[in-house]
């Protein structure tokens, strides 16, 4: 028997969309009323008016509404705000999913209105990672959480920051990561 249900989930870790889907049949096996988002490379405001939109109508054979948004942390911030008001003010009859590698990915608003779920899993050494700032990102924040040393906190906060510039600027992808490797001997952070 199932536990009472929250009106939002955030699952935390990679590959999410598979676990989320099992998750929405357990808790209500019928399609019908199931929405999975599906985008190219952003999720656009546009696409979570829509969804608003079909979660305002009521159930047509189930007893809830279930979107799941895998990578949420693809939303624009613009995207981001206009699901809080969603998330602030919750149908009965709506669950949203969000499934995203790391918590720290979404604005905190967005965070805090949700049950977190987390999925941990083997992450590469920080020599495997290349340019993929997301798995830096999580490597980083499982330090961060193990060692709980200010300098991974401060570390993350730049990755973060130069992940942000990297999709929404034009900034040089070879001068982001230098600066990532500066920022990392300065606060004496390792792998």
């Amino acid at each position: 028997m199932m536990r009472k249900l929250s009106h939002a989930y955030l699952f935390v870790g990679k590959n999410l969309k598979n676990k989320a889907l099992k998750f929405a049949e357990k808790i209500q096996d019928n399609k019908l009323d199931l929405h999975v988002m599906s985008f190219e490379d952003s999720i656009k405001i546009d696409q979570i008016r829509e969804l608003q939109r079909q979660l305002s109508l009521k159930p047509y054979s189930g007893k809830y509404k279930i979107a799941v948004i895998p990578e949420a942390h693809l939303m624009t911030v613009h995207s981001q705000n206009a699901l809080l008001k969603t998330l602030e003010e919750p149908s009965g009859q709506a669950i949203l999913i969000l499934t995203s590698p790391s918590e720290y990915l979404l604005l905190p608003t967005i965070v805090s209105r949700c049950q977190i779920k987390r999925f941990y899993q083997e992450i590469p050494e920080a020599k495997e990672f290349g340019e993929n700032l997301d798995d830096w990102i999580v490597h980083y924040r499982n330090k961060l959480i193990k060692y709980q040393n200010k300098n991974y906190l401060e570390f993350l906060k730049e990755i973060i920051k130069i992940r942000n510039l990297l999709n929404f600027t034009n900034i040089n992808k070879n001068l982001a990561m230098d600066n990532l490797e500066i920022a990392k001997r300065l606060l004496g952070v390792f792998a």
